[in-house]
């Protein structure tokens, strides 16, 4: 059985200043926490329910349903909790094709999605600004399905981030830009997309080269944050990285 001390400690990551306090984070359900398990990210503890296939050479605690809807964040459980330490990634100087600057994502479950796309169109690291949502908020967590785990996040300025990168040409997703199809995508570039609700911040759209939109053909005011996004790595990616 999970003692009532464990329990008290588990829930009280559910908020952001335990996690932050404690340098750890939760991951749940079957597939998140299997995509932890293989990552390089140091596991403290895995609670688990008998139903629940433990992978060869990994050690859980295991308990009971009722225990892990006393510890879940979730609406419905699902077989495994883990506990991990909240990784801090190394800033370090790389030639990409290009990268990507989210500015001001306050929505956690976009900024998952967001994660988890740039991952599938082959980005190692995101640029974020200093007041988007939580990395490894549980939700957060949940809407990358581990790519969190994988991509190098960092936390930045926008002018510290332009210290950094010094990219050739900087895109900035306007409403007020060209045609995504009219412009053209230089190497050594970065993509930077802003909250659905506010867009990017002046002083960035200011510092831009080129604004850019995805048409629209309908009567739709907006696109949801974390589609646009996929749109515009699917151009970036198709135009800069190398195909397999």
């Amino acid at each position: 059985m999970i003692s009532k001390v464990q329990i008290k400690y588990i829930r009280s990551l559910h908020q952001k200043k335990y996690r932050e306090a404690e340098g750890k984070f939760i991951a749940e359900g079957e597939k998140v926490v299997r995509e932890l398990l293989q990552s390089n990210i140091s596991i403290k503890q895995v609670y688990a329910t008998q139903d629940w296939s433990i992978p060869a050479g990994i050690s859980a605690e295991m308990i009971s349903e009722e225990e892990l809807n006393q510890i879940s964040l979730l609406q419905s459980p699902n077989k495994v909790l883990a506990i991990a330490e909240t990784p801090q990634f190394i800033l370090e100087k790389s030639s990409l094709p290009y990268e990507l600057y989210l500015d001001d994502i306050k929505d956690l479950g976009n900024l998952g999605t967001m994660i988890r796309t740039a991952e599938w169109f082959g980005l190692k690291r995101i640029f974020c600004s200093i007041e988007s949502a939580e990395f490894f908020n549980p939700k957060t967590v949940q809407a990358s399905m581990g790519s969190v785990f994988r991509v190098k996040l960092h936390r930045l300025l926008f002018d510290q981030c332009m210290e950094f990168i010094e990219p050739k040409a900087i895109y900035a997703a306007s409403l007020a830009g060209q045609p995504l199809s009219n412009a053209a995508i230089l190497p050594n570039s970065l993509l930077v997309i802003g909250s659905e609700s506010h867009g990017i911040q002046a002083h960035i759209l200011n510092q831009a080269s080129h604004l850019i939109k995805i048409p629209n053909y309908g009567a739709a005011e907006s696109l949801n944050a974390g589609i646009a996004c996929g749109i515009l790595l699917n151009e970036f990616s198709k135009s800069l990285m190398p195909q397999s």
